[in-house]
C-alpha cells in the first residue's frame, strides 16, 4: 500500500486495535457482558413528570393545589353489566369488584355509585332525608332500605353523580379507584429540592447546600422511581381483578396512570418485539447487497452492541427513558449501522485497488480514509442533538444527552470493534475492478441525471423546499391521548367510552382564591361561582364539572328546591360525616373555605379539541368576568402542563430551527474551513428537514414529543450524507480537477455507501408500521421518508451545488499550479 502520512487518531488506531485486536475485542465482549446483564434493568417512564417542562410555574402551582386539596391520582372502571345494572344481581357484582379493588394495598378509597349518599330513594312514605340527618347516617345504593328505581332516577339526574358515577341512560356505572396520596416525607424533599434548584439558577448555592442539594435530590428520585414502579404494578392488579369480572359485562380501564402504564407497556413492546424485526430485515437486506457473510453479520453484530451496551448502561445507572428518549436505540442503530458501512465500501474499494495487500494494510487505508469524516459526522450530529437541550422538557433534554453519550460509542464501537472483528475473517476474493476504478454503479446514474438536468433538479428542490415551508406552517400543535392507539385495542375503545358515558378522561382543574376565612361560604360568592361553573359547563369539550356548586344543587333538591344558603351550609359543613366530606367537600373547598376548585374532565376523543386556545377562551373569560381585586381565578392540572409543554416543544423546536441549521453550518465552517463548502453542506441538510415537517403538516399529523424527534433524526442522517459526500470530493477532485468527473467517481464510491445505507435503514425501519401504537407507525414511515430525502439529496443537489459553486477553484491543469 503506498505510504501515506497518518494522522495521530490514525496511528493510534494501527498501534492499538490492529496492535492488540484480540485484546480490544475480549475487553468490548466483557463490557456487553456486563451492560447486557443490566438490560434487566432498563425502565421506562411515562409518569406526569415525563410530560412537563422542568421549571414550570404551573407545574409547582399545581403542586401546591394537590396540598389543599388532595391528591387528583386516580383511575376508573367503567362497568356496563350484561343486564340491568338497577337489580340485585348486579349490584351485588359490582360490590365484589369494588370490594377487590378497595382491598389492593395503595388505595385510599374507592368510589362508586355503591357508597355515595343517597338523598331522595328512601324506601317508605317519605323518600327524602333531611340535611339534619346526615350526621347520623344516610343511605346508600349498597345498603338496605333502598328503593332502586329511586335510586337511578335520583343518580341518572343529580347535579354530582350523572355523568360523573354513572351513565344518563343507567347503563354503565364507574368506579373510581384513589390512589393513596404521596408521604409528607417525599413532598417535603419535593418542594425543598425545588427551592433550592431555583436558588441555584437564579444566583447560586453555597457549599453547605449544594450537599444538602445532593442529599435531598438522590432521595426524591430514588423514592420517585419506587412510587412510579408501584403504580405500575398497581395498574396490573387491577387489571388482573377486572378480567377476573369480566364475566359480569363490558368492563374497562381508564384515567392518566392508566394510560401512561399503557404507553409503557406499547413502547417497551415495540422497542424490543421490532427491534428484533428492524435487526432482522436489515440482516436480510444487507444480505442482498453484499452477499458476503462478513459483511452482514459484522455490521449487525457491531449495531447490537453498540445498542445492547447503551440500553445496558441506561439500566446500571437507572437513567430511564421515555416515550421520547424510547426511540434512541433506533437512531443509534441507524448511525452505527451508516459508519460501519462506509468502512464496508472503502474496504472493498481498496481491496478492488489493490489486491495483494493484506488483511490488516486494507483495514488501515480502510480506517484512514473514513475515520475523519466519521468523526465530523459525530461531532455534527451532537450538536445538532444538543440543540435539544433548550427545550426544558426534561425527557427531550434527556433525549439530547442520551444521543450524545451514544454516538460517542457508536463511534467508539465502529474503529474498536468492528475493524478488530474484521481483523480475523478472511479478505476473501478480489472484488470486481469497478470497485477501484469507480464505474459502472447503480449510483452513476443519478450522477447522469445531474449533469443533464441540473436546473430541473434545482427548480424539484425550490418546489419541495416550498412544500415543506408552507406544510411546516401548517403544523398543528395538539395532540390527543386517545390517537396514539388504534381503534381496535381496549385502551382507545375504554377511553371512548368515558368520554362518551361518564363525563371526559383528562382532567383539567380551575382553582378560585378569595379573601379571607369563609369567603366562599357568603351567598354572594357562591353566586359567582355558580356562575363560572355554569360557564365552563357550557364549553363545548368539556365533560363532567364538580364543583361545590354541584354539592349545594343537591341539597337545594333535598331543601324542596329551595335555595340553599350561609346558615344551612353551615349546618351542613358541622354535620356531614367524614367519610362523605372525603368524597364531596375536601377535593372541592381548602380547609378555611378561602379556596374553591372546579374539576373537570375533557373528553379526549373529541376532534374539536384544541387545548390551548380552549385554555386561552378560559383565561380571557378569567380576566374579564370573574378576577376582581378578591377573586383570582386560574386553570391547572395535568390538561394544562401538558399543554405547557406543547406549546414549549414548538418554540423550542420550530421557532429556533434556524439557529440549529446555523450553529451546524458554523460546525461546517470549522471542519471544512471554507464558507463555501459550509453553505453546500447546510442545503441538503435543510431539504430532508423542512419536507417531513411539511407532510407532517399537510397530512395534518400534530406534533408531539414523538414527531418532534423525526427532524432531529432527518438532520443526523443528512449531515452523514453530507459530510462523507465532500469528503470523498475533496479527495476525488485534485486528481484531474474536473467537476463532473470527480462527482461520478463519488456516485461510484461513497456513493454506494450512502444508497447501502439508506436501503438497509428504510427497508428495516419499514416494520414498524406493523405497531399497534401510532407514534412507533409514524417513527418509521417518516424515518424512512427523511432517510429518502436525505439520499436523493445528497447524490443530486449537493454534487450540483459542487458543480456549479466550483467551492475547489477552477477546473484544469492550468490551475493545478496556482
Amino acid at each position: 500500500m503506498p505510504e501515506q502520512k497518518q494522522s495521530p487518531f490514525v496511528t493510534l488506531f494501527e498501534r492499538v486495535v490492529l496492535g492488540v485486536p484480540i485484546l480490544i475485542l475480549l475487553i468490548v465482549l466483557a463490557v456487553a457482558s456486563f451492560f447486557g446483564y443490566h438490560m434487566k434493568d432498563f425502565e421506562l417512564d411515562a409518569s406526569s413528570d415525563s410530560i412537563t417542562l422542568e421549571n414550570d410555574k404551573d407545574l409547582r402551582y399545581y403542586n401546591e393545589t394537590r396540598e389543599i386539596f388532595g391528591s387528583d391520582d386516580y383511575v376508573v372502571v367503567p362497568v356496563t353489566p350484561t343486564g340491568d345494572l338497577f337489580t340485585e344481581e348486579s349490584l351485588a357484582n359490582l360490590t365484589k369488584l369494588v370490594d377487590e379493588l378497595d382491598a389492593i394495598e395503595n388505595v385510599a378509597s374507592v368510589t362508586s355509585i355503591l357508597s355515595v349518599p343517597l338523598f331522595h330513594s328512601n324506601a317508605g312514605a317519605n323518600p327524602n332525608v333531611p340535611i339534619i340527618l346526615l350526621a347520623s347516617g344516610y343511605k346508600t345504593l349498597g345498603g338496605e332500605g333502598v328503593d332502586l328505581e329511586l335510586a337511578r332516577e335520583e343518580m341518572t339526574s343529580s347535579p354530582f353523580y350523572q355523568d360523573h358515577l354513572i351513565s344518563k341512560d343507567s347503563k354503565t356505572s364507574a368506579v373510581q379507584v384513589n390512589f393513596a396520596p404521596a408521604p409528607e416525607e417525599y413532598i417535603g424533599w419535593y418542594n425543598r429540592r425545588t427551592q433550592l434548584r431555583d436558588k441555584r439558577r437564579e444566583g447560586g448555592l453555597t457549599p453547605d447546600e449544594e450537599a444538602e442539594f445532593a442529599d435531598i435530590d438522590a432521595k426524591y428520585r430514588a423514592e420517585y422511581m419506587v412510587r412510579l414502579d408501584t403504580r405500575s404494578a398497581d395498574i396490573e392488579t387491577i387489571r388482573a381483578i377486572i378480567q377476573k369480572h369480566e364475566s359480569i359485562g363490558e368492563i374497562y380501564l381508564g384515567g392518566v396512570p392508566m394510560v401512561m402504564a399503557d404507553i409503557i407497556s406499547y413502547v417497551r413492546s415495540d422497542i424490543f418485539t421490532f427491534g428484533v424485526g428492524v435487526v432482522l430485515f436489515m440482516l436480510a437486506t444487507l444480505t442482498v447487497i453484499f452477499r458476503r457473510l462478513k459483511w452482514i453479520l459484522l455490521p449487525t453484530l457491531t449495531c447490537v452492541l453498540t445498542v445492547v451496551i447503551m440500553m445496558g448502561y441506561l439500566g446500571f445507572t437507572d437513567w430511564r427513558t421515555t416515550i421520547v428518549t424510547s426511540n434512541m436505540s433506533s437512531i443509534l442503530l441507524v448511525i452505527t449501522m451508516a459508519m460501519t458501512i462506509h468502512i464496508a465500501v472503502r474496504f472493498r474499494e481498496a481491496h478492488a485497488a489493490n489486491p495483494e495487500a493484506s488483511n490488516r494494510d486494507l483495514i488501515l487505508e480502510s480506517v484512514r480514509h473514513v475515520a475523519r469524516p466519521c468523526l465530523y459526522t459525530v461531532i455534527t450530529t451532537i450538536v445538532g442533538f444538543a440543540s435539544l437541550m433548550v427545550s426544558g422538557i426534561r425527557p427531550v433534554m434527556d433525549f439530547g444527552m442520551m444521543m450524545t453519550v451514544g454516538l460517542s460509542l457508536a463511534f467508539l464501537m465502529c474503529f474498536t470493534f468492528f475493524p478488530a472483528a474484521l481483523y480475523f475473517t478472511p479478505k476473501g476474493k478480489k472484488p470486481d475492478s469497478s470497485y477501484a476504478e469507480l464505474t459502472n454503479s447503480p449510483m452513476n446514474i443519478f450522477a447522469t441525471l445531474t449533469e443533464r438536468y441540473g436546473k430541473l433538479i434545482a427548480l424539484i428542490a425550490v418546489v419541495l423546499f416550498i412544500f415543506g415551508v408552507t406544510g411546516a406552517a401548517r403544523i398543528e400543535v395538539e395532540n390527543r391521548f386517545i390517537d396514539y392507539f388504534k381503534t381496535d385495542t381496549p385502551i382507545y375503545q375504554g377511553m371512548t367510552l368515558i368520554d362518551e358515558r361518564l363525563g371526559g378522561t383528562t382532567p383539567l382543574e380551575v382553582v378560585l382564591e378569595g379573601e379571607g376565612k369563609d369567603f366562599w361560604i357568603e351567598d354572594e360568592n357562591m353566586a359567582k361561582l355558580a356562575e363560572v361553573h355554569d360557564w365552563l359547563d357550557a364549553l363545548p369539550n368539556t365533560g363532567k364539572v364538580l364543583s361545590p356548586i354541584s354539592l349545594v344543587r343537591i341539597l337545594e333538591r333535598v331543601n324542596g328546591d329551595k335555595p340553599v344558603g350561609k346558615a344551612m351550609l353551615s349546618i351542613m359543613r358541622a354535620q356531614i360525616p367524614e367519610e362523605l366530606s372525603r368524597d364531596v367537600l375536601k377535593p372541592y373547598v381548602s380547609k378555611d373555605y378561602d379556596q374553591v376548585r372546579i374539576s373537570m374532565r375533557v373528553r379526549e376523543s373529541s376532534h374539536d379539541l384544541e387545548r390551548a386556545s380552549l385554555l386561552a377562551q378560559m383565561d380571557d373569560h378569567f380576566k374579564s368576568d370573574v378576577n376582581t381585586e378578591i377573586i383570582t381565578a386560574r386553570s391547572t392540572g395535568v390538561f394544562v402542563l401538558y399543554n405547557n409543554m406543547l406549546q414549549s416543544l414548538v418554540a423550542s423546536q420550530i421557532y429556533t430551527i434556524g439557529a440549529v441549521f446555523g450553529v451546524i453550518w458554523l460546525t461546517f465552517l470549522i471542519l471544512f474551513r471554507s464558507p463555501y463548502l459550509a453553505t453546500i453542506a447546510i442545503i441538503p441538510n435543510v431539504l430532508p428537514v423542512s419536507t417531513v415537517l411539511g407532510t407532517l403538516g399537510w397530512l395534518g399529523i400534530p406534533l408531539d414529543m414523538m414527531t418532534i424527534m423525526i427532524a432531529a433524526i432527518t438532520l443526523g442522517i443528512a449531515v452523514d450524507f453530507a459530510i462523507h459526500y465532500i469528503h470523498r470530493f475533496r479527495e476525488e477532485f485534485p486528481k484531474d480537477r474536473n467537476y463532473a468527473a470527480a462527482m461520478h467517481r463519488c456516485h461510484n464510491s461513497i456513493g454506494q455507501a450512502i444508497y447501502y445505507t439508506s436501503i438497509t435503514i428504510i427497508i428495516g425501519f419499514s416494520i414498524l408500521v406493523l405497531s399497534n401504537f401510532y407514534p412507533t407507525v409514524y417513527f418509521g414511515i417518516f424515518t424512512g421518508l427523511a432517510i429518502f430525502v436525505a439520499l436523493l439529496s445528497s447524490v443530486t443537489l449537493l454534487p450540483l451545488l459542487l458543480i456549479s459553486w466550483k467551492p475547489l477553484g477552477p477546473e484544469g491543469d492550468a490551475a493545478k499550479g496556482s
